[in-house]
């Protein structure tokens, strides 16, 4: 790799790392976080389709998951609906809090826990071809 490369991907690499540690402080902190995944992890029969989710949605914030084409980004959606368990051997991992409740938790009424879930909509965008 020339000197020339790698100052470049040096300079990317620095002008990440404070909008990540921001992103990392905020996230400590419960300040309108509406919902809250930890550590999810989802698997159809013997495959784990994700692995180890953790992330904070803010409450009139716009959340985006970016990623290529089977990467487990719809399969992540599902989960915070419940309705991944529509699928015959799927099961997961982890927690989904909405408002501090484990969406998964013992005693939690899956229809209960879905007619709250979608009080916290979940919207997909199309992107134009080519994005």
């Amino acid at each position: 790799m020339s000197s020339e490369t790698y100052a470049m991907n040096d300079l990317k690499t620095r002008e990440l790392e404070a909008p990540v540690a921001t992103a990392i402080e905020a996230l400590g902190s419960d300040n309108g976080v509406r919902m809250r995944v930890d550590e999810l992890s989802v698997y159809y029969g013997k495959v784990q389709a994700v692995k180890q989710v953790s992330m904070a949605i803010r409450t009139h914030k716009v959340t985006a998951l970016i990623g290529p084409s089977g990467c487990g980004k719809s399969t992540f959606i599902r989960c915070l609906n419940r309705m991944h368990e529509l699928t015959p051997g799927a099961r997961v991992e982890g927690k989904v809090l909405l408002d501090e409740q484990d969406l998964y938790g013992t005693g939690v009424d899956p229809v209960d826990a879905l007619v709250h879930a979608r009080s916290c909509p979940v919207r997909s965008a199309l992107l134009p071809a080519g994005l």
